[in-house]
């Protein structure tokens, strides 16, 4: 049964042994997803799944890394502390293949790595600080098809809500790295338009609207969450849900947001 669904950020800023003092500027953040983290702790999930757009993606197809543990991979940002290891839902895996086999949609790409990209790492991480972790399975959307990832979600969304296990969707990612001049990605004013934009539409569960957003925009926008959503809407079809913006600031140029899809 699905129990859980939200956006979280994903800065490895978040994280005081990467941020540093940079950290103590996100506390907007940080307590949204303390607040997040809450929910999961309480509802206690037996299975999360967390679809990130920096894994490795393929043409046209969804991955999923089937491996029987994960563990974190920060050493990009300089973090070279020991590792924290994941235990993966091989049986919940199993049955998202059998299914997706059983209706033909034969878009979806099997990978087997022991390490996680960041966009699955900080939020684990921060999740493992205040609570026990969930069996997990790492979902990564494809960059070149807005239907093939909605039309996953929606096609594993029957064994999500018929199995009996207390299932979670986490769906990591951040908006606009185009917010300021010190954005990473240099300043765009298409930054804050797509912000404020794609967080109405979520919030007025306008998906329709949502999938006609022209990938120019958001290659403009230089953002990490709009295909990961997706796989979200996808399972959402036809279910009845509440979006509560939990948090989002603007800082260090990039737009972070945390959002409750209250079921």
């Amino acid at each position: 049964m699905l129990i859980f669904m939200a956006v979280m950020s994903h800065s490895p800023l978040l994280l005081p042994n990467i941020g540093k003092d940079y950290s103590k500027s996100l506390q907007k953040t940080l307590q949204g997803i303390d607040s997040l983290i809450y929910q999961i702790h309480n509802l206690r999930l037996d299975s999360l799944i967390i679809i990130s757009s920096h894994g490795a993606s393929v043409v046209n197809k969804v991955s999923i890394n089937l491996s029987e543990t994960y563990q974190s991979n920060l050493r990009e940002f300089g973090d070279l502390s020991q590792p924290i290891v994941f235990s993966s839902d091989l049986e919940l895996i199993s049955r998202f293949c059998d299914e997706l086999l059983h209706n033909r949609q034969e878009k979806l790409n099997l990978t087997h790595s022991t390490e996680v990209d960041y966009g699955v790492s900080v939020p684990l991480i921060l999740l493992s600080q205040q609570s026990k972790l969930p069996y997990i399975v790492p979902v990564v959307p494809t960059f070149t098809d807005y239907q093939t990832n909605y039309d996953f979600g929606k096609t594993i969304q029957s064994e999500i809500l018929n199995n009996n296990k207390r299932i979670g969707v986490l769906i990591s990612g951040d908006l606009s790295h185009r917010m300021s001049k010190i954005s990473p990605s240099g300043y765009s004013v298409i930054g804050k338009k797509y912000n404020e934009r794609l967080i109405n539409l979520i919030l007025e569960k306008r998906v329709e609207d949502i999938l006609n957003i022209k990938n120019t925009l958001i290659d403009k926008a230089h953002e990490c969450v709009f295909y990961s959503l997706l796989i979200g809407f996808g399972i959402l079809e036809d279910m009845n849900y509440t979006p509560k913006l939990v948090s989002y600031e603007s800082v260090f140029g990039i737009g972070y947001v945390n959002i409750n899809f209250e079921l």
